[in-house]
């Protein structure tokens, strides 16, 4: 199984929590990742909410310190884990505007168009399948930015924008 980094709060926190849950199966705690299957005998949910508890420490082992403290209190896998996932995941507005600041912030910086091409055409694609696509002119306008910037393409760019 693969390593898993302690989450700082900057990574991909759905990622992040597959690879937890995938740990806790593997270490045989998947009983204990649903609050669901907490028994109704006080008996059993003494030995269960046990396993639950260490489930919660082996989550808590692989979030970073500064934010462990932050959901420490809460009680079971489930509870910490959606707490976690609730904090830490963008809402779509945040991952629109995210997005649209990296598509106006992208320059060419010389190397390989195509994959500055390709980092164009994903982004685009991001935002479209968020139902937020970006304009046609702002497109168009992001391209003849970065290819004024190449000295052989200064002039074809003035003539592009003197006809538009």
């Amino acid at each position: 199984m693969s390593v898993i980094s302690s989450f700082d709060g900057s990574g991909d926190v759905m990622s992040w929590s597959a690879q937890v849950r995938a740990k806790l199966i593997a270490k045989r705690y998947k009983n204990y990742l649903q609050d669901a299957n907490k028994p109704v005998l006080d008996v059993a949910r003494i030995a269960w909410k046990a396993q639950a508890d260490k489930a919660t420490g082996v989550i808590l082992t692989y979030l970073n310190p500064d934010i462990a403290v932050q959901f420490e209190d809460k009680g079971t896998p489930q509870t910490l884990l959606e707490s976690v996932i609730a904090y830490y995941h963008p809402d779509q507005r945040q991952e629109v505007d995210r997005l649209e600041s990296e598509l106006n912030t992208l320059t060419y910086d010389g190397s390989d168009p195509v994959v500055w091409a390709a980092k164009i055409r994903g982004l685009i694609t991001k935002l479209t399948a968020k139902q937020a696509a970006p304009t046609e002119r702002t497109v168009r306008t992001l391209v003849l930015k970065t290819l004024e910037q190449e000295v052989e393409y200064r002039i074809r760019v003035e003539v592009i924008r003197q006809s538009a």
